[in-house]
Formats: structure tokens, C-alpha cells, sequence
């Protein structure tokens, strides 16, 4: 799910988020310049929190044990 999340090739968001920024780039206006840059920042954001999350899951040691 995480690498969904992030626009992660021949994933389905990646696709979507491809053609927006895509689209965002090739209008040469300013508009189309902020939401190619507001896009880039949101993809990055996303694939932050998303490794993060699976960071502090898969890898990360757990800072309490519990007791049997």
C-alpha cells in the first residue's frame, strides 16, 4: 500500500499522479507552473509519511515490551 501511495511505477496511483503533473507541466502558465510545484511537494510529502510509517512498523524496535 505505501508504494501505491507514493506514485510507485506500474502501480495504480502512479499513473494518475504522472498524468497530473504531467499536464500541470505542459501548460506554461503560471498556474500551471504552481500546481506542477504545489504536486511535486504533495508526492513528496506522501511518500515521506508513507516510508515513515512503514519504517516505524517493520523496522524500528518497539520502545515498550510488554509483559506476559
Amino acid at each position: 500500500m505505501a508504494l501505491s501511495l507514493i506514485g510507485f511505477p506500474f502501480l495504480t496511483r502512479f499513473y494518475s499522479k504522472d498524468v497530473i503533473l504531467e499536464l500541470a507541466y505542459t501548460k506554461y502558465t503560471i498556474s500551471g507552473n504552481f500546481a506542477f510545484w504545489l504536486g511535486s511537494v504533495s508526492v513528496l510529502f506522501t511518500s515521506y509519511y508513507s516510508f515513515r510509517s512503514v519504517y516505524f512498523m517493520v523496522v524500528k524496535e518497539p520502545i515498550y515490551r510488554l509483559n506476559s
